[in-house]
């Protein structure tokens, strides 16, 4: 039987034993489908709602020279949080990625004590960069920092990157430098802190709600892409939404009947919506079971 996860801001769904290609165990060679299911479900799970008193900082961190192996770029990486663990945080995410010229880069989350000064932090944050990142020339002009003030720059930030998938140049395997090859490159993302999570509701579906879901899950990312399309202010905005929206179209497309039979998703969907969904799907036939 299929089994589902309902989280708070996504679901997730799929027959048990349908890994075709596990991963080797103990090896980390870059961003996987595991790693990305991980990190996903983590994301689901926040509690946007506790998030709301903490003010925000999101980064994006680069360099000009690539750290000689992944071992000098985790020390580098760590002992930057480190430094921002001194500086004083309440939650810390962050994500590795790689740039087209196959330079790591650091993306972080990162909230802060109610009635903290996120400026005066980002700013702290940037020199720690800059001294600890110093053997790989770093350029202050090339170091990003937003504010996030809400539930919005919050979702902003997970659309930008948490959406992305392993055929995304920042997250490909053919982008690792050429020296980290071969080698475990550490971990990819990571989490600081006793960030407030809602623990997802575990299902379990029969064949029929499983289909029935995924067209439902389907139709609601068409929709919500023709919607940024047609609300797109910047043309970035308006590509990005467009490339939604064939993405979306795909989803389910496997030349493979077998396959496509058992093939599962994971996709953003607020729970609220889930569970109206679900129960049309228990009047259409479908079977749930907690």
């Amino acid at each position: 039987m299929p089994t589902l996860k309902v989280y708070a801001h996504g679901v997730s769904m799929g027959q048990p034993g349908n890994n075709l290609k596990p991963s080797a165990r103990g090896v980390v060679s870059g961003w996987s489908s595991a790693t990305l299911r991980r990190n996903r479900a983590f994301l689901y799970s926040v509690d946007v709602d506790a998030l709301r008193v903490h003010p925000g900082v999101a980064f994006t961190l680069t360099l000009r020279d690539c750290p000689p192996s992944a071992a000098d770029w985790t020390t580098a990486r760590d002992n930057f949080l480190d430094a921002l663990r001194r500086e004083g945080f309440s939650f810390i995410h962050w994500v590795t990625e790689w740039q087209r010229r196959r330079v790591p880069h650091l993306h972080l989350a990162v909230f802060l004590p109610p009635g903290s000064d996120p400026s005066v932090f980002a700013g702290n944050a940037l020199r720690h960069w800059l001294r600890i990142a110093a053997p790989y020339r770093p350029s202050a002009h090339a170091q990003h920092v937003t504010p996030i003030y809400d539930a919005l720059g919050w979702n902003q930030y997970l659309a930008k990157h948490a959406a992305r998938g392993l055929s995304h140049y920042q997250r490909s395997r053919a982008s690792l430098p050429e020296a980290w090859q071969g080698s475990s490159v550490g971990r990819m993302w990571g989490k600081r802190g006793d960030w407030p999570v809602i623990p997802p509701m575990a299902l379990t579906i029969n064949p029929r709600a499983f289909a029935i879901l995924r067209r439902f899950l389907r139709s609601w990312r068409v929709s919500d892409a023709r919607t940024a399309i047609r609300t797109a202010r910047r043309p970035h905005d308006l590509l990005s939404a467009i490339r939604r929206l064939k993405s979306a179209r795909r989803m389910l497309t496997c030349p493979d009947p077998g396959l496509s039979r058992v093939r599962g998703c994971s996709e953003w969907f607020p729970q609220e919506l889930t569970l109206r969904v679900l129960a049309l799907v228990a009047d259409l036939g479908g079977i749930i079971e907690s």
